[in-house]
């Protein structure tokens, strides 16, 4: 079991932290029984951005997380509304393609579920449950060398990649892994989802790992500067296949080091593993507008399941 460390909020700048609670979702007392999966879905169910970049949890699926997974959450102090969420998988591929959507890596943590509410009045809720999570993976891994840690996000989703920079910025400048050490993330690989009839079901998705092992911050490292920079078309049809077209351009199209997978429901999940050093610091994602348009329509939230 991965324990999680509750960083102190004034390791998170420009939080105004008199009355935020950060704690551990399992570990809390605020929700009475069946509450807490309404009061996860409720907040889940607010996201009304674009529906590639946060694919809303089924009631099911927030409990099935809730028995298995740690789970960080933001809320006032005094009140039951949780402002942001992040939870922390185990995943353990036993074999190469055992998990389709990294497959790249063995024993390996991940962020995932990841949203902050816009428009709370506070700021960097979303870098701070990032470091809470990187620095509880880090803990984890002193015990159980060899566990990596990743995270995913679609290919134009620049502020959850800017997010997770600023937290290794805050774990590094606040000497959280040793004077003179930090934690680094490079883009591991990107993967093209799609369905039986090879229709593509998401934009290419972008896999980071990050490095629970510090290096030396004056080690000299290589890293290409890269601007992910996408153009929307004239046809909305063809939207996916532009975002995976640049994506392959600007990256790479490895085909020859491909990894193929499928899913349960045996959709296609193919994934490019990158053979170049990016710096999660060192990539910069150009929207352009192609992620507008796009919005997920807010659902009522039924006995069972959560409409994506």
């Amino acid at each position: 079991m991965v324990s999680v460390v509750l960083l102190p909020l004034d390791t998170i700048r420009s939080v105004p932290g008199a009355d935020i609670v950060f704690e551990v979702l399992q570990l809390s007392d605020t929700w009475e029984g069946q509450e807490v999966f309404e009061a996860v879905s409720q907040h889940y169910n607010t996201w009304k951005g674009n529906k590639y970049f946060m694919h809303v949890p089924t009631v099911e699926q927030v409990k099935y997380n809730y028995k298995f997974f740690p789970s960080i959450v933001a809320r006032r102090e005094g009140s039951k509304e949780i402002l942001g969420i992040a939870t922390l998988k185990y995943h353990n591929n036993k074999e190469e393609g055992a998990n389709p959507f990294c497959p790249t890596m063995d024993k390996h943590l991940e962020v995932t579920g990841i949203y902050t509410k816009a428009n709370t009045g506070y700021r960097n809720i979303g870098a701070h449950l990032y470091a809470t999570c990187i620095m509880s993976a880090h803990n984890y891994a002193q015990k159980h060398p060899g566990v990596k840690l990743s995270f995913e996000i679609d290919s134009r989703n620049e502020p959850s990649r800017k997010s997770c920079a600023k937290a290794l910025n805050i774990i590094n400048e606040n000497q959280k892994v040793g004077a003179g050490n930090i934690l680094t993330s490079n883009l591991n690989g990107y993967y093209i989802y799609q369905s039986q009839d090879n229709e593509l079901i998401d934009p290419a998705i972008l896999v980071f790992d990050i490095g629970l092992d510090p290096v030396p911050e004056t080690m000299n490292k290589t890293s290409i500067e890269t601007v992910l920079a996408f153009q929307r078309g004239d046809n909305p049809d063809n939207l996916l296949k532009e975002n995976i077209a640049t994506v392959q351009s600007t990256l790479g199209n490895y085909t020859d080091n491909a990894i193929i997978g499928y899913t349960e429901d045996l959709e296609t999940v193919t994934y490019y593993p990158l053979n170049t050093n990016i710096d999660i610091q060192h990539l910069t994602i150009e929207p352009n507008g192609t992620h507008l348009g796009q919005d997920r329509e807010v659902k009522a939230i039924g006995d069972e399941v959560i409409c994506k």
